[in-house]
């Protein structure tokens, strides 16, 4: 049983520090990460480099523009799927809540990769 957060916040805040989780199980168990992991830090990452090298380079402003619009496309193609099951007052949201799990885990990933990881103390 899922209990959903009340708002977007906490919902961003719990996959935001699931991210950074994951980077302190990776350096204790490093044969743990699973594919499908790979996809939020490598989509942030993908975006970051985007909007820095965009604007002087054409390859990649087309490139950002790829990948925002597949992004998009499976975003909303997996809302429909899981609309099957829910209440249609979710569609409007469902979308924002996808983004919203994999921005956040992918920005947690990237920041937890980069710290310390913290004493048991």
């Amino acid at each position: 049983h899922y209990t959903p957060r009340d708002t977007y916040k906490a919902l961003i805040r719990q996959y935001y520090r699931y991210g950074v989780a994951k980077t302190y199980t990776l350096r204790l168990h490093p044969r743990s990460l699973r594919l499908r992991q790979t996809a939020p830090p490598l989509l942030v990452a993908g975006l970051a480099l985007g909007l820095i090298l965009a604007p002087f380079l054409h390859w990649a402003a087309v490139a950002l523009a790829v990948l925002v619009g597949l992004y998009l496309a499976a975003v909303l193609a997996f809302s429909a799927v899981s609309m099957r099951h829910a209440d249609r007052s979710v569609w409007r949201r469902l979308p924002l809540v996808f983004m919203s799990l994999h921005l956040a885990w992918g920005v947690g990933f990237w920041r937890g990769l980069f710290r310390r990881i913290p004493s048991a103390n």
